[in-house]
């Protein structure tokens, strides 16, 4: 056989009888004047604001606030409110413009001795400042931002050499030397030359979404603020990586769309249902407390719900619905536009419309602003299963349990007396049993749940002799409840009530 490793193949009925990775990550894709870009293929991965604002904000010594720029508030207020909503990590992919994007330079000098390029493409190099104090046969560099704060100082250097070795550690700089005479004496002067680019392309924003490779695990991959109106393909890009990678899509909305045009976009969209069952669209932004105290920040929804589902998979459930009163919002709390004379968002007739498009969207109900529904973007009519977001994100789940629990038999022996097959076994119905514990999957009792086969015709002696361990595996998955419906009766009292079954009758 040509192939190696493990494959996890997942369907919607009962086969014939014939990583450790937490779901709970997010990935963010953006634009930004710095920091890595997902054009080469790097990205990163960051547990606070702070951290993030190292990464996207321009170079800066002067606190979290000042690296929200004109051109990354859209992305730093959308890790503001995942952060804030309950998400623990985070990586980040930066979208670099179309055409040319340029690093910002120096050259110091006599004759550019030495010459200074900004760590990474974008007019955020720009705002690095460089001086230089020159002893005669030493020299030293301070980098420092537009307030004057230092971001990092050499050591005394006696060499070119040493310089370029010192900048390769700053993190904000690379250089190159040119002769041996160390640079003169200069007061700060700012690097010049770092360029965006024009504004990218759905070409562009998929390959920084590509960037975020399999091996970084499972979880939600988002492009906040990114439509299908304002970039046309963006839904079909995230979907795709997302069945390609084992992660879950969400997809925003234009803010204070209309129930019709939310409609039209759905259908204009057209994704095929292959993709459809691997991601969720939310309408309505969010409004967050503001930089400047009484102020308000206008979030997209995918930061919100990645945040609901960062705080659901903590619970040791990702097949809870990442909704409704258990998960109440508690930093994007206010809507930002009202669209059809609700208190929220959208009217809870509106939300039901949507809904049956698959389409969710905000409201408050009893005082308590929340996430209302749980519906992928696939319909219930077209699959009785993964028309539920929370079973999207379980089949995720499982998949990256059953990857990690399999892949310890990459080359491990299948002897004779199935000892290895029987350890294979074990450890698939050790990786499901949590799930069952935690009422994910849905049965009496743990053979109602979920079963698992590596008998002799699955493992037949002709797959062992070609190296292929096997086994076939059906799961139910416990549903999610969007409707409640109580009867109430009143009876008079001339007459006797009728005794309610109990729970257990009633099932």
């Amino acid at each position: 056989m040509s192939q190696l490793g493990t494959q996890i193949l997942t369907g919607e009925t009962p086969p014939a009888t014939t990583n450790t990775n937490s779901t709970a990550n997010a990935f963010f894709v953006g634009v930004a004047d710095w920091g890595p870009s997902g054009a080469t293929g790097v990205n990163t991965s960051v547990n606070t604001l702070a951290q993030a604002a190292a990464v996207i904000g321009g170079p800066t010594g002067s606190g979290v606030q000042a690296a929200r720029s004109a051109t990354n508030a859209t992305l730093y207020d959308a890790l503001d409110t995942y952060f804030r909503e309950g998400g623990g990590t985070a990586y980040i992919s930066r979208v670099l413009g179309a055409g040319s994007n340029a690093a910002a330079t120096i050259a110091l000098a006599p004759s550019a001795a030495l010459t200074l390029t900004a760590q990474y493409q974008g007019v955020g190099g720009n705002g690095i400042f460089v001086s230089v104090v020159n002893g005669g046969s030493t020299a030293t560099i301070t980098l420092a931002d537009v307030n004057g704060n230092v971001l990092a100082v050499s050591p005394v250097c006696t060499t070119l050499a040493q310089l370029v070795s010192w900048a390769a550690t700053t993190g904000l700089v690379t250089a190159v030397s040119s002769g041996s005479t160390l640079p003169s004496t200069a007061s700060a002067t700012a690097m010049s030359g770092g360029s965006n680019g024009t504004t990218p392309t759905i070409t562009q924003w998929t390959t920084a979404i590509n960037s975020f490779g399999s091996n970084l695990g499972p979880g939600q991959i988002l492009a906040p603020g990114q439509t299908n109106t304002s970039l046309a393909g963006i839904w079909s890009a995230l979907t795709t990586h997302a069945s390609a990678n084992n992660r879950w899509a969400i997809c925003d909305e234009t803010d204070g769309a209309s129930v019709a045009t939310v409609q039209s976009d759905i259908s204009t969209a057209a994704l095929p249902t292959s993709l459809q069952q691997y991601g969720e669209c939310w309408a309505g932004n969010r409004l967050i407390p503001g930089i400047v105290p009484g102020t308000t920040r206008s979030v997209p929804p995918s930061a919100v719900i990645a945040g609901l589902c960062a705080r659901v998979d903590n619970t040791g459930n990702p097949n809870l619905p990442h909704a409704g009163q258990n998960f109440a919002l508690s930093y994007a709390t206010q809507p930002a536009t009202i669209v059809s004379g609700s208190t929220d968002t959208y009217s809870l007739t509106d939300l039901g419309t949507l809904n049956s498009t698959g389409v969710n969207g905000f409201q408050t109900v009893g005082g308590v602003p929340q996430a209302y529904g749980l519906a992928s973007m696939e319909l219930p009519g077209s699959d009785a299963i993964y028309w539920q977001a929370n079973h999207g994100r379980m089949r995720m789940a499982l998949v990256a349990a059953l990857q990690a629990a399999a892949q310890p038999f990459v080359f491990s022996q299948a002897d004779g007396q199935g000892s290895d097959i029987t350890e294979f076994n074990s450890a698939l119905q050790g990786a499901l049993m949590p799930f069952y514990t935690a009422g994910a999957l849905y049965g009496a009792n743990a053979t109602d749940a979920f079963s698992v086969n590596t008998g002799p015709s699955v493992n037949t002696p002709t797959l062992l002799a070609a190296g292929q361990l096997s086994a076939q595996i059906a799961v139910r998955l416990s549903p999610g409840i969007q409707l409640v419906v109580v009867m109430l009766n009143a009876v008079p009292i001339t007459q006797q009530l009728v005794q309610t079954a109990s729970p257990a009758q009633n099932q």
